[in-house]
């Protein structure tokens, strides 16, 4: 790829830039030195490629090398729409504050400390929570409003999805194989696994949204209950499409982490819920209020989704109260009223409902503690613990490969009160090696987004068998793009997304996908 303001062609070799291509070969001899001691180090911890693992890694070849179709014009109306409205805001802002810089966090905060903002930060939750309060001066709450309708940094994909299209229109190299600890894919660049949540109603105005940007009409009049940066951002997934005489075929692996938690723990009776078809969310609502299950309303219902996401990996009482937040909604942590619907009672009944599940979390963690100890397998519901090397504890899953936690050891923390034992291992990041500590939700986490990653790939495969090109895999979406007379159909991808695999048989999984055909990508 190009750099910005680099002539269309150029060539540089040991003659016109000696230094750099010194440099170069060093990095090169570097490069080899780095990948013979990788291989050393998965030789040394019994750690060879399977086949189904150089099977992903082919496809994940495959995808990035086909990359994905841009809707260029529209990429370039929503850039212009865009950067003109974050001007006017802008200069609205600078006109309230003064301040040499109104983008500026640090400059806002230092203007609004001595005004009576209560927070120390100006992310989208704090500011929400500020907007209630009534004691805010008008220009203060103008202010904030002027940021809201700002927003962060989704608008700014268009520009660089322009930096990094290629002259035939597609963009590449957006996906990592093996991006994350549990086998996932990550995405670079433009990185399509972390896009702009849609707005509900500009969900329901896309189109009119999508029509405006594209002819450059849109003005905060067109929808009057969007502001116009929340629109665009709603809608910037229209900016990835099919090519000419093409469509896209996506699927979405439904509640999957959930699903492969019940096969895990063999929770039946949620097991059962998902082979019935039965609305899990609603079902657990129902038990815990007590209510018929038909007069579990919209709000409930919403509720009984955050508990289902969120209480399968141990997380505690306060914790939940903020992934609640993450959805717009406010869990009180207690109440007097038994008819209110609070943090302790959703934590504490979902582990009374799915008594299977926080057995399974303790399970695994003794399993854990006992390999590592005693440095030997234990085998807990269809996977080995294996702490038989020292240096690097594996888990082998369902599918036969492992995920592996570096330098396991024993040791003792104070925890809820008291000494308890744990196992520390080191993680490694961005931020170089990092201690984490080992506890039976994050074993079980980790476990069950391995499973769903292993899963979803075995739906890959299938599909490219079935005829499909895979340009992109978005969390739990396979997004394929095929000609617009081709016998792979939505019903086909589904079919091959929800076919249990051979090595989960007998587990108990009850898999489920929902997908559309379109000529653009959505939410």
């Amino acid at each position: 790829m190009l750099a910005n303001g680099s002539p269309a062609q150029y060539f540089k070799d040991w003659n016109s830039n000696p230094d750099k291509w010194e440099a170069f070969c060093k990095y090169c001899k570097q490069d080899v030195v780095a990948e013979r001691e990788v291989y050393y180090a998965l030789t040394a911890i019994n750690s060879p490629m399977t086949e189904g693992e150089i099977a992903a890694w082919e496809l994940d070849q495959r995808m990035n090398s086909t990359g994905v179709y841009i809707d260029q014009p529209f990429v370039t109306s929503g850039k212009k729409l865009a950067e003109a409205e974050a001007n006017q805001l802008l200069a609205q802002m600078g006109g309230i504050t003064h301040c040499e810089n109104p983008n500026s966090g640090a400059q806002l905060k230092e203007w609004l400390a001595p005004r009576g903002y209560p927070f120390d930060s100006l992310d989208v939750e704090h500011i929400e929570e500020a907007l209630k309060l009534d004691f805010l001066t008008p220009e203060v709450r103008q202010l904030l409003e002027l940021r809201q309708k700002l927003g962060g940094s989704a608008f700014k994909k268009f520009a660089a999805i322009q930096d990094r299209v290629s002259a035939d229109g597609r963009l590449r190299d957006q996906f990592c194989y093996h991006g994350a600890h549990t086998g996932r894919w990550a995405s670079r660049g433009i990185n399509l696994q972390n896009l702009y949540k849609p707005d509900k109603a500009a969900s329901k105005l896309a189109k009119v949204i999508i029509d405006a940007i594209r002819s450059e009409t849109l003005v905060s009049g067109t929808c009057p209950e969007i502001d116009v940066m929340t629109a665009i951002a709603s809608v910037i997934r229209t900016s990835f499409c099919a090519s000419p005489g093409n469509k896209l075929v996506v699927g979405d692996l439904a509640q999957i982490e959930s699903r492969v938690l019940a096969a895990l723990a063999q929770c039946q009776s949620m097991i059962n819920a998902y082979a019935q078809g039965h609305d899990l969310y609603k079902e657990f609502m129902s038990w815990l209020l007590s209510k018929d299950i038909n007069l579990i309303d919209a709000d409930e219902r919403a509720k009984g989704k955050v508990v289902i996401l969120g209480s399968g990996f141990g997380m505690g009482v306060d914790k939940f109260i903020d992934y609640c937040a993450t959805f717009g909604i406010v869990m009180p942590r207690t109440s007097e009223d038994p008819n209110e619907v609070t943090a302790e009672k959703c934590i504490y009944g979902f582990r009374e409902k799915y008594a299977e599940i926080p057995v399974y979390w303790k399970a695994l963690e003794n399993a854990v503690k006992a390999a590592v100890r005693e440095h030997r397998c234990i085998f807990v519901k269809g996977v080995v613990v294996d702490g038989r090397n020292p240096k690097c504890l594996r888990i082998k899953l369902p599918s036969g490969r492992y995920i592996h936690y570096f330098n396991p050891r024993i040791g003792k923390k104070m925890k809820f009160g008291k000494m308890m034992e744990t196992v520390t291992y080191t993680a490694f990041d961005a931020k170089g090696a990092q201690e984490k500590d080992l506890y039976g939700g994050l074993i079980t986490e980790n476990i069950v987004q391995a499973v769903a990653r292993d899963i979803m790939l075995e739906g890959m495969l299938a599909a490219e068998k079935a005829g499909a090109t895979i340009i992109a895999t978005v969390h739990d979406e396979i997004v394929c793009e095929v000609p617009l007379d081709s016998t792979f159909t939505l019903d086909v991808l589904l079919q091959c997304m929800t076919r249990v695999p051979g090595w989960a048989e007998g587990m108990g999984f009850i898999l489920s996908a929902e997908g559309y055909e379109s000529s653009y990508y959505r939410k």
